[in-house]
C-alpha cells in the first residue's frame, strides 16, 4: 500500500518536474525567436547618445525598396561599426547590413572599388552611393542619395549680390567625391523671394520647373500666406517660408556675405542691394 502510494507520488512529482522543464524551454525559445525577429534596443542615456535621428527614422519607414549597407573593413573594426549600422538595420526590415573583409575579399573589394578600409557603400536597387564616414549624417545622406537615384541640378541664385560660383568651386565642392551626379548650372536672377516659388515647389519636370523635387508642405503653406499678403507685412511669412526649407534641408546656404554701403552728408536708397542714383539726396 506505502509501496504503491509512493511510486504514485514519484510518478507525479516526475510529471510536475517534466512539465516545468517544457515551460522553461518553451519560454526561453519564445524570448529567443522574439529577440531574433525583433531586435530592439533602447537607448536609456539623457542625451539619446544612441538613438538616430526622427530624420533617419522617417526616412526608413518609408523605404520603398531594399537597402543594403556594406561596410567594408578588417574584422578586428567591425564591433566599432555595429554600434551604428545596427541601428539602421533595427529601424527597418529593408535595411540589410554586411560586413566584408577587405583582405579575405581582396578581389571583390576592388571589384566593388574599396579603395581604403572603412569604405561603406550603400546599395538602393541599381543605385549606389558612397558614405565618407561612419556617421549617421554620412549615411543617411548617401542613403537618400541612392533612393532618389538619376540627374541631379544644382541652381545657382545671381542678380542680388550673391557670390559667383566658379569652375574651380564646381570641382572642388560639388563634383567631387560625387560622380554619380549631373551638374547643370542656372542662373536664376531674382527679385522678390515670390519669382522663386515655381522652383521650389509645384509640378516638377518636365510639366514644371520644381527641379529638385521639393515636397515641403509647410513651404507651400507660408508662401500661401505671404503672397495674399502686400508690401512688408508679408515679410515673416516668406521668412517663415525659407525657415522651413532651410530645416528640412531642402535647400543649403553656402555663401552669405553682407555688402555695407556708407554715405556721408547724403540719404540714398536702395533697390535690390544696390544705390539708386536718383534717390540720391544731398544734406546742408
Amino acid at each position: 500500500m506505502n509501496n504503491s502510494w509512493m511510486q504514485a507520488r514519484q510518478t507525479k512529482y516526475a510529471a510536475y518536474t517534466a512539465i516545468y522543464v517544457l515551460i522553461v524551454v518553451a519560454v526561453v525559445g519564445g524570448v529567443n525567436f522574439l529577440a531574433n525577429r525583433y531586435n530592439k534596443s533602447y537607448d536609456t542615456t539623457s542625451s539619446k547618445k544612441f538613438t538616430l535621428s526622427d530624420q533617419t527614422e522617417k526616412i526608413a519607414r518609408n523605404l520603398k525598396q531594399p537597402v543594403t549597407i556594406t561596410y567594408w573593413d578588417q574584422p578586428t573594426q567591425f564591433q566599432g561599426a555595429h554600434d551604428l549600422l545596427d541601428r539602421y538595420k533595427n529601424l527597418s526590415s529593408k535595411i540589410d547590413v554586411q560586413y566584408m573583409d577587405t583582405d579575405k575579399k581582396r578581389t571583390q573589394a576592388i571589384a566593388a572599388g574599396v579603395k581604403t578600409r572603412g569604405t561603406i557603400f550603400i546599395n538602393v536597387g541599381s543605385k549606389q552611393q558612397e558614405a565618407k564616414s561612419l556617421t549617421e549624417e554620412e549615411i543617411t545622406g548617401a542613403m537618400v542619395r541612392a533612393m532618389k537615384g538619376g540627374e541631379r541640378t544644382i541652381c545657382f541664385v545671381l542678380g542680388s549680390g550673391e557670390h559667383a560660383i566658379t569652375d574651380a568651386e564646381i570641382d572642388s565642392d560639388i563634383v567631387a567625391g560625387q560622380a554619380a551626379w549631373n551638374v547643370a548650372i542656372l542662373p536664376l536672377g531674382v527679385d522678390s523671394p515670390g519669382q522663386l516659388v515655381p522652383f521650389l515647389s509645384g509640378a516638377t519636370p518636365p510639366k514644371g520647373t520644381d527641379f529638385a523635387f521639393i515636397n515641403n508642405a509647410a513651404y507651400t503653406a507660408d508662401v500661401t500666406k505671404a503672397s495674399s499678403t502686400a508690401g512688408q507685412a508679408g515679410c515673416t511669412d516668406w521668412n517663415a517660408a525659407e525657415t522651413a526649407l532651410f530645416k528640412n534641408v531642402d535647400l543649403v546656404p553656402f555663401v552669405d556675405s553682407a555688402v555695407s554701403d556708407y554715405a556721408k552728408g547724403a540719404t540714398f536708397s536702395l533697390s535690390q542691394g544696390s544705390i539708386m542714383p536718383a534717390s540720391i539726396r544731398m544734406l546742408g
